[in-house]
Parts: C-alpha cells; structure tokens; sequence
C-alpha cells in the first residue's frame, strides 16, 4: 500500500530547513490527434482504463458545423463515443470498429459518457446536457466494444441535493469508481447552486439504493470547479483530484487544473492550484496509467486550441518531496504496521548526501534504527540494523533524517 505523504497531519514536527514541494508533471508527447472527421476542439471526457494487457481509452468526440448559430444544447447531436488502445499508455491506435471509424457509441448519452468495469462487465454511465433522462447505466452487452444497450436509470434531478432547480446537472465529467475503503461505489458529478458551480456525490452498493446527495467540502478552495474528476490515488487507499476550474461563471478565460487530495472523498484540501501553468486550459482526463519499465505515472491533458490528447508524467509517486540541502528530520506518523512490517521507500540523495530511518513507539522510544540509504530509488526496503520482531497492534512513527537528500513516498 503507498503511502504518498499528502496528509499534513502525518507530520508531527520537522527542522525549519526541511522544504515540502508539490512537482509539476513533465510533458513527454502526444497521445492522440484530432484526425477524423467528427473530431473537433469540443472532444472531451477523457477516461483511461489501465488493464494488464492493455489501456483503454474512451472519449466524446464533437466537431460543430461551421456556423455559430447553432444552439448549445442541440450540440448534442453531433456528439459520439470514441476508443483508442495503447500497449504502453504512449503510442494510442485508433482501431476500426464501425464503418472504418473509432466510433462505439453514438446517443445522447455521448455526451459525458463514462466507463467502468463492474465483475469484469464493462459498464458506463451516460448523462446529457440540458437533463432529457438523468443518468443512466450503460452495459456492453456482448463484450464487444460497440454494442451498447441502456440498463435502466440510476439518478434523475429529484435525487439531487435540493434548493435549486437546474436542468443542466448531468453536463459535467460523471465519475463513478469502485471505492474498497468503504466497499461502495463513488459517483461524483455537477452540484449548482445560486452562486457557484461545484461537486456533489453519492454512493452505492448495488446500483439501486443511493446514500443521501452531499456537497463535497473544499477546504482550502472557495470558487467554482467546473467539471469533477476524483478518483483512488494509484496503490492507495488515499484519494486524488484534478478537477478543471475556473474563476468565473459563464465567460471563461483561464481553467486551470488542480491538484487536490482527500482521507475520505468528502473533505478536500488544494495542494496546487495550477499543475501545468504553460496552458491556460487543462482539461485532464480522468485515470492515471502507470509504467513500471520507465518508473513514471502518465496523466492526459486535452488541449483545446490544439486539438490534441498530450502526455504528462510524474515520476512514479513522487508527486510530493520532503527535501533538505543541508541536514535535516522531520517525523511522521502514526503509522499501521499490522499487515506487514516491511517498510519500503522512494528517495533520492545527491552524491554526498543520505537518508536515514527510525522506528518510534507510541511513546517516541527508538525500536529500530536504520543504516544511511544512498542512491535514487523507488522504493527500496529499510534494512534495520538490528532484527527485530516488533508488535503488530501498535502504531508507530518514523523519524527521518536527509542530508542533501529527497523523500517521496513509502510503501508499506
């Protein structure tokens, strides 16, 4: 299990040359051109599917007619869904599914649709603007990627949090995933109110019964998310967010993307509010596909103005960096060594430099001291000096020294 480091309440204390970073992600390349017909500078709704053999890759794809007379909510009519495959989450194929097109589905619900595997079933959720049948459940009948049959309804607007009527609350990014925190399912999508544009979500074990509709609580952020895009951080019981947002309500000129994290879904807290500052609109899509040859975790950014799908990347969970140039400690906790007492982790030290563990108690006694670490590793293992069985109903700190040195992330 990763333990990345986001939450501030883990650290208990640390030395004032110790510096906590957030990294931007490096740009690495193209994932997709807009090279067919149908595809314009509306495409949106990236989703990624990170399978063992290979990424899936479903989008909306919408070129407009050329006049601009044409009414945004019958936009929808030249709305599809598209697929494309990658072996390596880099290079993506546009496969010929229907009449010589990438085309799987093509429907109303084309417009913000949103796939998920359920029991190995591919599933989706498709919702429309300007609400004509709420959102509904989507199921690929014979496992082939283009045959599409509706379910059944799973929300309409009378299940939404009241107070204010909007016939527009499925025109967003309508995220669902599998959440083994609490072994139900997430759904995230568009929250209107009066003031603002925001998120709200529910939650469900069966697809039938849905817990009560909740505005998610932004705790350091005060103004509007446009479209959701919450998710499991990769290996983690942690969540992650790169919602697009934006600082006004109808005329938009500058959409950053943020990054944000949460303990629970429900609380969320900034950690940077613009992660790729070159562009003033970051529409990212929703999953992370990770490369265990290279070491890095690709994002994907569609770019408006240049009608194509790039490749982003952080180094593999090292989104955040506790660092000192000179010698410093900083001490985290507590943690849960219940499941395992082996301890791994993602560093890196310049050459005169080193990072060095210590395993407290709840009592902050040392239990175990470990040898300096060298190098630049993902995760390594901590080798304690001494061997040492130690209790797995208790919780434990780890007080950590870095000369010239970089802590990323555990993994425990």
């Amino acid at each position: 299990m990763i333990e990345p480091l986001f939450d501030n309440n883990l650290i208990i204390n640390k030395s004032n040359n110790i510096k906590i970073i957030i990294n931007k992600p490096i740009k690495k390349g193209v994932a997709l051109y807009n090279d067919r017909l149908y595809e314009g500078d509306e495409n949106a709704f990236y989703s990624i599917i990170q399978k063992k053999d290979k990424i899936e890759l479903f989008y909306r794809a919408l070129k407009l007619p050329d006049s601009n007379n044409i009414a945004h909510k019958y936009t929808r009519q030249f709305e599809c869904t598209c697929y494309a495959e990658s072996n390596n989450g880099i290079n993506f194929i546009k496969p010929n599914i229907n009449s010589n097109t990438n085309i799987v589905f093509k429907n109303n619900y084309s417009h913000n649709f949103f796939p998920f595997y359920y029991k190995n079933q591919l599933l989706a959720v498709g919702g429309t603007q300007y609400n004509t049948g709420g959102l509904l459940l989507l199921e690929n009948t014979i496992q082939e990627i283009n045959n599409w049959c509706i379910v059944k309804k799973l929300i309409d607007g009378s299940q939404l949090i009241p107070g204010w009527c909007h016939d527009n609350h499925f025109d967003s990014f309508n995220i669902l995933f599998y959440d083994p925190n609490y072994s139900h399912y997430k759904i995230y999508m568009r929250h209107n109110d009066p003031k603002k544009r925001q998120v709200q979500y529910t939650t469900t074990t069966d697809f039938n019964n849905f817990t009560e509709f909740k505005k998610i609580n932004l705790i350091n952020y005060f103004d509007h998310i446009y479209y959701s895009n919450f998710q499991m951080y990769p290996e983690s019981k942690y969540y992650i967010g790169l919602p697009w947002c934006t600082d006004h309500f109808v005329t938009m000129q500058n959409e950053p993307t943020m990054l944000m994290f949460s303990i629970n879904g429900h609380d969320w807290i900034t950690l940077d509010f613009n992660i790729i500052p070159e562009k003033k609109s970051a529409q990212t899509g929703y999953g992370f596909v990770l490369d265990n040859l290279n070491n890095k975790m690709y994002i994907y950014v569609f770019d408006q103005e240049l009608e194509l799908l790039e490749i982003y990347y952080y180094e593999l969970h090292r989104i955040q960096e506790i660092s000192c140039t000179d010698l410093g400690s900083i001490k985290l906790g507590l943690f849960d060594l219940k499941q395992s007492q082996e301890i791994f982790a993602n560093y890196k030290t310049n050459s005169d430099g080193f990072i060095q563990f210590e395993l407290l108690d709840e009592h902050n006694n040392i239990i175990l001291t470990s040898e300096k670490m060298i190098g630049d590793v993902y995760f390594k293992q901590i080798e304690w000096l001494d061997s040492k069985i130690i209790p797995s109903d208790s919780k434990y700190y780890l007080n950590v020294t870095l000369s010239n040195a970089s802590l990323y992330s555990f993994k425990m």
